[in-house]
């Protein structure tokens, strides 16, 4: 590959070619090898198809992915889109149940209330919702306490 020019085209031309993926809001800038991808894709399954495709172009050095997921600056998640990402999101944790665990959302802040069995739970939680496009904050409020059955199983121990 002679030049960036090339490369952009080449990148261009790669990223069309992929069936599922919607290219119109994709943009493609090379400097030095160094291939960057701005704009915004509707899903992060979409995210990692276009960098994926991008890095199986021969000349490609290197990624720089500024893509948005979902939203795009004109048109914000709403709080309530925001609160069912959330949701949704907490049905996707096999090992936490998620009636244990509320979401509120005010302004793109979320806060989370509940009690789980331990610190890990928690900040898997906050971690997961950081994620989500649109979030501007989250108030970790959740308390961290022993399952019931353990619980029982001090209370009934043996001095």
């Amino acid at each position: 590959m002679n030049n960036d020019t090339d490369l952009q085209r080449h990148v261009l031309a790669r990223l069309e070619l992929e069936p599922k993926l919607d290219t119109k809001q994709i943009v493609v800038s090379v400097q030095d090898g160094v291939v960057a991808l701005a704009g915004s894709v509707e899903t992060e399954d979409d995210r990692s198809m276009a960098e994926r495709t991008v890095k199986l172009v021969p000349g490609v050095k290197g990624l720089i992915d500024d893509l948005r997921v979902g939203n795009t600056p004109d048109r914000p998640r709403t709080d309530a889109e925001l609160a069912a990402a959330g949701a949704s999101a907490l049905q996707w944790l096999t090992t936490i149940p998620p009636e244990k665990v509320s979401i509120t959302v005010h302004n793109a802040w979320l806060r989370l209330e509940g009690t789980v069995e331990c610190s890990h739970q928690k900040e898997t939680i906050e971690d997961l919702m950081w994620h989500l496009s649109g979030v501007r904050g989250v108030d970790n409020q959740i308390t961290v306490g022993a399952p019931a059955a353990a619980r029982a199983a001090v209370l009934l121990t043996p001095r």
